[in-house]
């Protein structure tokens, strides 16, 4: 909604920029084909600081340890679609494309939640957590090119490509590695960076002091 999208913003919800935000929404609304998949796939081989899944191999230490007691991990992909940022991208005023912008960003959201959804479906509500190349802190950005040869032709369906340097198109994208587990983890809590509009939760001043240590 309007609300969701200026609270988002840090915005007064009267403000008049509300106006561009409901206009957005609305043109979203008949052309938004959010997408997602996942994969189920076995770690084959692992060591202190990789794991190995369909030969290809991930370096990170943290990565590592937070899957060590996992043999079975689900690669996935999530994207706002291209279909949005078409019409972003023919868009001429700034201040209506940095409200589609926005909008995009909870398309892509609620890709990731159907994604969560249908993960758990699968052990009865189990809660998930992911790990993805380019936020975790010693899992390289690079590593996009393994994850993305594990997708194949999954990620050209959904429409996401990755360019050389490692970014996804349509940038409203995020892929990695889901796995279940009893403790929740999220990137968040080793990222020291302030005031993030995404983040899913408080720097842990703790962990993040373990997992130098680790790494």
């Amino acid at each position: 909604t309007a609300d969701d999208v200026m609270d988002q913003l840090g915005m007064p919800r009267d403000h008049v920029f509300r106006k561009t935000v409901e206009k957005a929404i609305a043109a979203a609304e008949d052309i938004a084909k959010p997408k997602a998949f996942f994969m189920e796939a076995e770690i084959e081989d692992r060591t202190e600081n990789t794991i190995t899944v369909a030969g290809q191999t991930f370096h990170s230490k943290v990565l590592a340890e937070n899957l060590k007691d996992q043999d079975v991990i689900f690669p996935f992909l999530c994207t706002c679609g291209m279909e949005l940022v078409d019409y972003c991208d023919r868009l001429t005023d700034i201040m209506d494309q940095y409200a589609f912008d926005c909008v995009m960003e909870f398309y892509l959201r609620k890709a990731s939640v159907a994604l969560t959804g249908e993960l758990a479906n699968m052990e009865n509500g189990r809660q998930t957590s992911s790990v993805n190349p380019g936020s975790l802190v010693d899992w390289p950005i690079e590593e996009q090119k393994e994850l993305f040869a594990l997708f194949g032709e999954n990620a050209h369906q959904i429409g996401v490509k990755l360019s050389d340097s490692c970014i996804m198109n349509p940038m409203k994208s995020v892929s990695g590695l889901r796995y279940f587990t009893e403790e929740e983890f999220h990137n968040c809590q080793l990222c020291q960076r302030e005031n993030c509009p995404t983040r899913e939760a408080e720097f842990d001043l703790t962990l993040f002091t373990k997992t130098l240590k680790q790494c």
